[in-house]
């Protein structure tokens, strides 16, 4: 089980904390085998998925994967609703 306080501890080692890219994906991904890194390759592998690694997915435990598949849900939740946001008024999409 992993707990919210994990999950902001891996969200602080795999995002940008201060300067102009405060609060983007680091381009490193954080050490091999931590929380971080499987939340840094659930981001990575929604928006940009050339820069995951198939090494480190390969040595996942269940818990790194519960917390890849987290980050990699939250991710493209976090898109489809700014894609329904930025819509001009009127249009529609279909559920898929």
């Amino acid at each position: 089980m992993i707990t919210e306080r994990q999950i902001a501890e891996a969200h602080r080692l795999a995002v940008v904390q201060k300067g102009p890219r405060k609060g983007f994906l680091k381009h490193q991904c954080p050490p091999k085998g931590t929380l971080a890194a499987a939340y840094w390759n659930g981001i990575a592998a929604a928006t940009c998925s050339h820069k995951t690694g198939l090494g480190h997915r390969r040595s996942f435990t269940p818990e790194q994967w519960l917390m890849y598949h987290a980050a990699k849900a939250s991710a493209i939740a976090v898109a489809m609703k700014r894609k329904y946001e930025q819509a001009p008024s009127g249009w529609e999409f279909a559920d898929t």
